[in-house]
């Protein structure tokens, strides 16, 4: 452990690089360091307050007295999240300023009210039998294949497509869709340079351009219909309503957890699935462990690098270092959710461990919005490969896996093969 003067603990790159290649092939020696010694502890290089132990990051996750998810509350706030003549104001930024991770609490707790009908059991009902056609498709383009690779042939193509059925997207606006998901992240994260930011927020323009006209058409409906966006047009709380671009903020929102996040959960799903035989038959004899296996192949699989991050609204403390207003604060939840205090023995996969009080989609009031989907496409995904494919293995026995090694924040497999036994 390094600490200064003032009893600040530091951590320098020879103890947690998020970009380096050994790391993202391979965190967990990091990961030990980390919670050897490194509970809460500042980064200089990366400007921000990495917290790894489970305990403390599920604190920070619900503490919204102290923290933020506002990115203007950050000291290094980038110049163009900051207030623009309505003139220049771009669909992106039409959006920020509409979005959950912009408004005030009792906006965003007004938000949420609000869109929860969409989010309702019967509406993710409804949308499930519209995934399960994609998902089936998307394993009837494979056929009788030797071999999948399942980055590109499954990660990849599921998740935007499945909330571009969730929300009604047109089929001949699907690609634009799906452009507007895999660069959404990306332009809200903090990691990256003001030419990279500028760059990804104008690839998300027609995105935005899209989902203006469709809400547009949803409000001109004399009856918009039970769907997602038919219940987001309808939502009323006494005289309040959710506008047109807090409706497209809430789908940005939707597509950056549910999207970009659920690639990886359906490349490490069959990862998992492949790599431990006893576990998949258990799955095979229970399938009720379902969501438990998908919560662990998350946890284990440690898809994130860097973690989620919060802004300082004040001087407070956490785990006994001092945080000053500004800086930002990472609750790293990659490195929380293989904390020995909160997992014995972390490393080994085992769905049938107690995920209670997990923070494997966050925690508190900003706990993710897009939980649900993600689960009922991983899930739909997981049982069509193991009724088509129930004898498949990992290439190999490694699946000759291979990294996106320059992703913002995810630790992104981009190859995973796998010989499907069929013949």
């Amino acid at each position: 452990m390094t600490a200064t003067l003032s009893g600040r603990v530091t951590l320098d790159d020879s103890i947690f690089n998020p970009e380096d290649h050994a790391f993202i092939r391979d965190p967990y020696p990091t990961f030990r360091r980390l919670h050897a010694g490194y509970p809460v502890a500042w980064h200089d290089r990366l400007q921000a307050w990495f917290v790894s132990s489970h305990e403390l990051a599920a604190a920070a996750l619900r503490d919204t007295e102290h923290l933020s998810i506002r990115i203007d509350d950050w000291e290094y706030a980038p110049p163009n999240y900051g207030q623009k003549a309505e003139s220049e104001k771009t669909g992106f930024d039409r959006m920020w300023e509409h979005s959950l991770w912009t408004i005030p609490r009792d906006k965003h707790i007004r938000l949420r009210r609000l869109a929860m009908p969409a989010f309702s059991r019967t509406v993710m009902e409804k949308i499930e039998v519209r995934i399960k056609d994609l998902v089936n498709k998307v394993f009837d383009d494979i056929g009788q294949a030797d071999e999948i690779e399942a980055y590109s042939q499954i990660g990849r193509l599921i998740p935007a497509a499945a909330i571009a059925r969730m929300v009604g997207i047109p089929r001949e606006n699907e690609a634009v869709f799906e452009g507007l998901a895999w660069h959404m992240a990306e332009a809200q994260s903090p990691n990256l340079s003001q030419a990279e930011r500028d760059a990804a927020m104008a690839r998300v323009l027609p995105g935005f351009e899209m989902l203006e006209a469709l809400v547009r058409e949803y409000r001109a409906m004399k009856d918009p219909g039970d769907g997602f966006l038919g219940q987001l047009v309808k939502a009323q709380d006494g005289d309040a309503r959710l506008s047109d671009w807090d409706i497209i903020s809430l789908v940005s929102a939707v597509l950056v957890a549910g999207a970009d996040t659920s690639i990886d959960l359906h490349t490490l799903a069959l990862r998992a699935l492949l790599g431990n035989p006893e576990q998949k038959a258990l799955l095979r004899e229970k399938p009720e462990l379902g969501d438990a296996f998908l919560l662990e192949s998350l946890r284990q699989g440690v898809p994130g690098k860097s973690g989620l991050h919060r802004y300082a609204l004040s001087d407070f403390e956490l785990g006994g270092q001092r945080i000053r207003k500004g800086q930002r604060v990472c609750p790293f939840y990659s490195a929380a959710n293989v904390d020995p205090q909160q997992y014995p023995d972390p490393e080994r996969f085992d769905m049938s461990r107690s995920h209670e009080g997990n923070i494997l989609f966050g925690a508190g009031p900003h706990f993710c919005i897009g939980n649900m989907l993600a689960r009922v496409q991983g899930l739909l995904m997981i049982r069509e490969f193991m009724a088509r494919f129930p004898d498949a293995e990992l290439v190999d026995g490694t699946g000759d896996i291979d990294y996106d090694y320059h992703h913002h924040n995810a630790r992104r497999i981009t190859r995973l093969r796998i010989k499907t036994n069929i013949h």
